[in-house]
């Protein structure tokens, strides 16, 4: 549970406060270990509500995404950065961008394909990416929001935009 400034954990009895750093939050995700990871102007990781690291990102603009892979990466998508995607553990912090076959400047949107690549959503174009660089590139007309991946690996795309052909789209065998 988050309410804005702070985090709560609730121990089947009663919420208990963990206060968030300053800076821009808002995104949180429960890792496969037990985990959880907080941006709170920084990259916050606690085990057993303890922080057990902490990253900040030079010149961060904003955490867009925030998303975990099966081999137990975080990765996260921010805007407007030179490199705008990140891979987090507790050993450290990379970040990918144009040098790595990277064509989006913000990642709006972060999935794991379940294949070892990523689909990131940016506001011009859906891309399945992979470290060694880009698989398939798909213009959008419209901001991607969020991301989801059925089990026989259809693609559901949600754009910020109404009307005819925008909002929800489905992307399935390419």
């Amino acid at each position: 549970l988050s309410l804005p400034g702070d985090l709560y954990r609730f121990d089947g009895v009663r919420f208990v406060r963990w206060p968030v750093p300053p800076g821009p939050s808002g995104k949180v995700l429960a890792d496969s270990a037990g985990g959880l990871w907080v941006t709170a102007g920084e990259l916050v990781h606690l085990k057993k509500g303890v922080v057990a690291s902490h990253f900040e990102l030079a010149g961060t603009h904003g955490f867009q995404s925030i998303s975990e892979d099966p081999e137990g990466t975080v990765w996260v998508g921010l805007r407007g950065e030179d490199a705008p995607l990140c891979s987090a553990s507790d050993h450290g912090v990379k970040c990918f961008g144009k040098n790595d076959g990277l064509p989006l400047s913000e990642i709006n949107a972060v999935l794991p394909d379940g294949s070892g690549g990523l689909w990131l959503g940016g506001s011009t174009a859906l891309v399945r990416w992979n470290r060694g660089g880009v698989s398939e590139t798909y213009p959008v007309k419209a901001f991607i929001s969020s991301l989801a991946r059925t089990p026989d690996g259809t693609l559901w795309v949600g754009l910020f935009e109404e009307g005819p052909g925008l909002g929800l789209q489905q992307l399935r065998d390419g």
